[in-house]
């Protein structure tokens, strides 16, 4: 499940929370009582396994 990051319009609190993309969105602020609106992130990303690389993608030629 994703981390979903809001920020409050009044006080400017940021809230991390990891929620479904099925879940409802937040939109009071637990702390002032604001609204609250998601912000856009990006997605982190993990290369694993061989071609990530251009020493991986093609063999080397041999020398005369």
């Amino acid at each position: 499940m994703p981390i979903h990051i809001y920020k409050c319009s009044s006080c400017g609190v940021i809230l991390e929370k990891l929620e479904s993309y099925r879940d409802e969105n937040l939109t009071v602020c637990n702390v002032c009582g604001g609204e609250l609106k998601k912000q856009i992130t990006i997605p982190a990303v993990h290369f694993k396994g061989n071609g990530f690389y251009i020493n991986d993608s093609k063999p080397e030629k041999k020398k005369e």
